[in-house]
Parts: C-alpha cells; sequence; structure tokens
C-alpha cells in the first residue's frame, strides 16, 4: 500500500486534480503496471482509488502469484500470455500463453528455478476442488490455402 500512496501522490500534479480524469488517468496507470487494468475494468468499470487499492490488494482472485507467472513465462519464451475468465463459469480462470514451437516450450521446462517453482506452487493453490486443473496443450495447424473444398461437380476448372 506504501508503493501505491508514494506513487499516487508523485504522480498527481496537484491536490485539486484528485477525483479529475488526470486522477483516473494515474490510476489506470497503476493498474497496467501491476497488468489488471483490463480485469479491474471488467469486473469494476469505473477506476475508483479505494477500489484500486482493496483489488491490487486484497483480491483472492487476482493474487499477486499469477502475474508472477506471467513474468515466468514472458522470461521463458512466451510471445503471449493472458489469464481469461470462462463466460459460463466466472470462478474458473484459464491460463494461456503462447511459445513460438513445441521445442521452445519443452526448452522453458528445462529451465525453472527455485523461486519459479514457488511461483508456480502459489498459483495452483488457489484451484480449489478435488480433481487437479486440466492441462492442455494446442499445436499450430497452418492456414490452408484454400479452406473450402470444392464442389463435387466442379472439375477444378
Amino acid at each position: 500500500s506504501r508503493i501505491l500512496d508514494v506513487k499516487y501522490f508523485i504522480l498527481l500534479p496537484t491536490p485539486a486534480d484528485v477525483g479529475t480524469p488526470i486522477d483516473d488517468i494515474q490510476w489506470a496507470a497503476v493498474l497496467r503496471s501491476a497488468s489488471a487494468f483490463e480485469m479491474y475494468r471488467k469486473r469494476h468499470g469505473r477506476i475508483l482509488p479505494e477500489r484500486v487499492v482493496d483489488f491490487l490488494l486484497l483480491d483472492r482472485e487476482f493474487p499477486r502469484a499469477i502475474h508472477q507467472l506471467r513474468r515466468v513465462r514472458l522470461r521463458d519464451g512466451a510471445l503471449r500470455w493472458g489469464i481469461y475468465r470462462d463466460a459460463i463459469n466466472p470462478e474458473l480462470l484459464n491460463e494461456t500463453f503462447i511459445m513460438e514451437s513445441w521445442l521452445d516450450y519443452l526448452r522453458s521446462r528445462e529451465r525453472h528455478t527455485a523461486a519459479d517453482e514457488r511461483i508456480r506452487e502459489q498459483v495452483w493453490a488457489l484451484h480449489r476442488g478435488s480433481e487437479r486443473p486440466r492441462i492442455s496443450y494446442q499445436l499450430y495447424a497452418r492456414e490452408i490455402a484454400n479452406p473450402t473444398p470444392p464442389a463435387e461437380n466442379d472439375s477444378g476448372k
């Protein structure tokens, strides 16, 4: 909370700017710095300082471990990373990351540090339920030049 407090007063030009669009921009910057802007907006809509602080520090569904996992994935070569909430079951969060190749993914699994493993354990501890979280691996299928097959009566002309 101390960092939020200091950032808030350093970045705000004058005390008269509290509650103005400039104030909103600064709080949005704080959320973006924690990779929390999109999730906050989907959940709360309008940016309110007290909600931002509660969201970043107290929200069980948005713990720091998830952001730390993002940094680990990107450091290990992920091109993109995201956390998605299931539209039907909002309690379900889905981590998705994209690697350049399957080989890059396998290599990333060899680069774990003890700190990385602690982060993974913290994220896995968020899982509720008796079954282990489902993990799936998907490989990119290159685009097909002509995705629509020719009609049966088409002689190829």
